[in-house]
């Protein structure tokens, strides 16, 4: 009598077991997709990535609608420089090579605005570009 009551305990926790793994089946994620769902729900809205490098960036010109929310994801690649969006009272902090910083920018005022380096005669060189809130 006992090893039918353990057989069929047995049978019970391992076919129950079997039915919660089938039920979760494809619901998991991996650890890249739990990276990324994390990085989307903490920045939402736009997010462009300008880059850094010695004595220009990426990209010259970046649009948005007004009121969209705006974050810079600021990639240095090389030397030490920032991003200042000076109008609109934002920058990131001077960060060297190999560094990256999230920059909140807002966009509640329609415009022309530029950005640019602020370290040494960087935009004198060429490290400047404009944000048009449209």
């Amino acid at each position: 009598m006992k090893k039918i009551i353990f057989i069929l305990f047995v049978g019970v926790v391992l076919g129950g077991g079997s039915i919660l793994l089938l039920k979760n089946k494809g619901k998991q994620q991996t650890p890249s997709q739990s990276s990324a769902l994390s990085e989307q729900t903490q920045v939402r809205g736009k997010v462009v990535t300008v880059s850094a490098t010695n004595f220009s960036y990426d990209i010259s010109e970046i649009r948005v609608k007004k009121g969209e929310k705006l974050t810079i994801r600021f990639v240095n690649s090389e030397g030490t420089h920032n991003i200042v969006f000076e109008d609109l009272n934002a920058q990131s902090d001077v960060i060297g090579a190999g560094k990256n910083q999230d920059v909140s920018v807002p966009t509640d005022t329609a415009g022309t605005f530029a950005y640019f380096c602020s370290v040494g005669n960087h935009r004198k060189m060429g490290m400047e570009g404009k944000l048009i809130v449209e």
